[in-house]
């Protein structure tokens, strides 16, 4: 007998002797979420805030001249202002710019050896040199002032030159010339009214400052993450015993043909 050879063609092959192409697997897919999961935590808020580089960076030529901008231009009003009173208002005198503001805004020529509005007038000598030392700190402050701060170099160049203006009138005459009358307010100048602009500012600088750091403090305290319970100082508890089990006595059969 004559052996027929049978040959496969891939038309003739089996189907389930081919073995099945696995499904490629795209690794840049991302995986589906759930609508019941949860969404993935994002974790702690954080408040940008200056570092301190940014914070202690030192001032401009141009921001160390605003202090003395401010305090010569007030210097130089006040001065001009006070010789022209003295030249042209006898000492004791008053007069009224507007008939109809009389009662409530004149110029009226006094002197004062006391403080700002007339205040203290025996204390000619302590306030001039308390008048120096303030002057040198605020120069020294300016200086070491980080840049920035604008207003807050505005206020102090108010008390500057207010404090320079009387300092110069008392080591000139011994005593400082007021000529603003406004209604009950103690007469004053305008190195006077300098100093106390000056301090109003920094008392409103200060006061905002301080609402702005409570305001950033209650925004860290609501921004902050839970803290999470120290597993570490957490009592470890030791796992319940297991009962054990009772021993039943094995019971033998007898093998056939023992006997």
């Amino acid at each position: 007998m004559v052996k027929e050879e049978t040959t496969f063609t891939p038309e003739t092959q089996d189907p389930q002797s081919v073995p099945a192409a696995s499904p490629e697997v795209n690794e840049t897919e991302t995986p589906a979420v759930s609508a019941d999961q949860p969404p993935p935590d994002p974790g702690p808020i954080v408040i940008p805030t200056d570092t301190p580089a940014q914070a202690e960076q030192p001032p401009t030529r141009g921001q160390i001249l605003t202090l003395f901008i401010v305090a010569g231009i007030i210097l130089i009003a006040d001065q001009v202002t006070k010789r022209l009173v003295e030249q042209t208002l006898p000492l004791g005198t008053s007069t009224a710019p507007f008939a109809q503001l009389a009662d409530i805004f004149q110029f009226t020529h006094t002197t004062n050896t006391g403080a700002a509005f007339g205040l203290f007038p025996n204390g000619g000598n302590l306030f001039a040199l308390a008048a120096i030392i303030v002057s040198v700190v605020i120069v020294i402050y300016n200086f070491r002032l980080p840049a920035g701060h604008l207003l807050l170099r505005v206020a102090l160049g108010l008390q500057l030159g207010g404090a320079l203006g009387n300092l110069i009138d008392r080591a000139r005459q011994g005593y400082v010339t007021d000529f603003f009358d406004v209604g009950p307010v103690p007469i004053f100048n305008i190195a006077d009214a300098a100093v106390v602009t000056g301090v109003a500012i920094m008392a409103l600088i200060i006061f905002l400052e301080s609402r702005q750091e409570q305001r950033a403090a209650a925004a860290r305290e609501a921004a902050a993450p839970l803290e999470a319970p120290d597993m570490a100082s957490a009592p470890l508890e030791s796992p319940p015993r297991s009962t054990p089990l009772t021993t039943l006595p094995t019971q033998t059969t007898d093998e056939p043909g023992t006997h």
